[in-house]
């Protein structure tokens, strides 16, 4: 099982917007999401079944669009994904998506996805580096759970959006 937390693609500049849910992505952006269809694609090509969840933010859900086509699934939002979550929130969302059944993508902003990706890592026991678990525009982490005894974490990467070499973290 998988569990992909993935940082939104580039959006467009603040001003002009009264309200930051509602920005958009860029041109750059919008290359950038439908490169990581491919490259989220290809990392979960043996997963079924796959859920997409993103923050209500609109640059979350057409980072997410065009995986969602690429699978023919739909995405939901959840509120706990936006920039501010609280930790309580955090840690509910990380249970669920350490109990998941199959994949799950996670779409959202910084420092949420940082913040849960260190709550996800310290609820298995393991001690990662905060710097190790920030994720830039456009790049994501992929967590690898086994069912052996009990749900484990078995590997950690990032993907970087600067060429999206797997770089392994745990694993």
């Amino acid at each position: 099982m998988t569990v992909i937390l993935l940082r939104h693609a580039k959006a467009r500049a603040t001003a002009g917007y009264g309200d930051d849910l509602a920005r958009t992505l860029d041109n750059e952006g919008l290359t950038q999401a439908q490169v990581l269809a491919e490259v989220v694609g290809g990392v979960l090509a043996r997963e079924t079944p796959i859920r997409i969840v993103a923050s209500p933010a609109l640059r979350c859900q057409a980072t997410v669009g065009p995986l969602a086509m690429r699978f023919g699934i739909e995405s939901f939002e959840d509120p706990r994904l936006l920039e501010m979550a609280p930790d309580d929130e955090l840690s509910e969302l990380a249970n669920v998506a350490q109990t998941a059944v199959g994949a799950l993508v996670l779409c959202g902003h910084a420092p949420a996805l940082s913040r849960l990706a260190q709550i996800m890592t310290a609820s298995q026991g393991v001690v990662v580096p905060a710097v190790e678990l920030a994720l830039g525009i456009a790049s994501f982490a992929s967590f690898e759970f086994r069912e052996d005894s009990g749900r484990r974490l078995v590997a950690l990467s990032r993907y970087p959006a600067s060429d999206y070499q797997r770089v392994r973290i745990v694993g």
